[in-house]
Parts: structure tokens; sequence; C-alpha cells
């Protein structure tokens, strides 16, 4: 099974930046890095929203959630004011695939309340943390809900290690070559 390294704290904490700054510090170990993150994003009226980035090019992009009622329950669900692209959950799973086949270290970025719900991220958590264990599996979880994401996908048995917010890069860079060693 998957190594599986997680980086939580609260609501604002920095968590994308810090899982971010971990997925660097494994590539400048030699790592490969696949995956995906959050990036949030503003609209025309200054309203926070998300897209879903591919990590390995920083380019590849899909809307993952705006602010507002879903229209469509078909393709869309809400959570907190926010209406979610389901399609966006599916790429992601299509990225994490395709990155499995090259990479060492998968980031899922934002796990929370709606993985532990069914939703959400919650088929590519499921499929990156039963891979073989070289990958590590690189998650973000809010705090409020780390208990809930550990017991729902049974990672008890699977965390290599923990980075509670705030973390200082020494921190980083331990974690990374305890699970990573130079050469």
């Amino acid at each position: 099974m998957a190594r599986v390294v997680v980086v939580y704290g609260p609501r604002g904490a920095g968590k994308t930046t810090a899982t971010l700054r971990l997925a660097e510090k494994f590539g400048a170990q030699g790592l490969r890095v696949g995956g995906f993150f959050q990036r949030t994003t503003t609209d025309d009226l200054d309203r926070r929203g998300y897209d879903l980035v591919r990590v390995a090019d920083k380019t590849a992009a899909v809307p993952l959630a705006r602010p507002g009622v879903p229209k469509d329950q078909a393709t869309e669900s809400s959570v907190c004011s926010f209406v979610f692209a389901r399609e966006a959950f599916v790429k992601g799973l299509e990225w994490l695939r395709a990155d499995a086949a090259w990479a060492d270290v998968l980031v899922i970025d934002e796990v929370s309340k709606l993985e532990v719900s069914g939703e959400g991220h919650f088929a590519a958590l499921r499929w990156a943390a039963a891979l073989e264990a070289r990958m590590i599996v690189l998650l973000s979880v809010r705090a409020e809900q780390l208990f809930y994401v550990v017991e729902k996908f049974e990672l008890e048995e699977r965390i290599s290690g923990y980075v509670e917010l705030p973390a200082t890069d020494a921190e980083l860079a331990g974690l990374t070559l305890r699970l990573a060693p130079l050469p």
C-alpha cells in the first residue's frame, strides 16, 4: 500500500502552499511529482472560486468550484455555498492515473468533508491509497476533518508522516530526507 504524508491545518493556514513546497522538496530529492492541487480564483465580482490544476505542468486546469447554487444536479453538487463541477473530480482521477505511471509522489490537495461523505476526490483518494508501497501520496487535509479522513480511508497503517501547520522549511526538508534520502 502507498505511503501517505498528511499536511494539515485550519482553513487559511496555507495547506496548499505547504503541500506544494513539500512536493518541490521531494522533487529536489530526485523524486517525480504528479497529481493535482486547488488554485484560488476570483471572478469579476471578486468572488472566490477554485480551479483544479495538474501538478506536473501547472498549466492544465479545470474549473472546480464556484460560488452559487447548482443548476444541473447531474453535473454539479453544492457544499458550503460553492458549486462543484463533478467533471473536475473525474479529471483529477484521470490525471492521477496517468501520473502514477511515472511519478514517485502523487499530490491530492484539499481532502475534507466532501471526501468523507463519499463525494469530491473520494474515488481519487481511494485509488491512490491502494497503490504500491513505492508511491508516496501527499494529502492536504483540513485539521477538523483529519480524524474522519484517516478513519474513512483506513489510513492509520499507511501514514508515513504528518506536517502540522505552520511548519518550517527545515521540518519539511527533514520529512523529505526521511522518506526519500539522498543517494
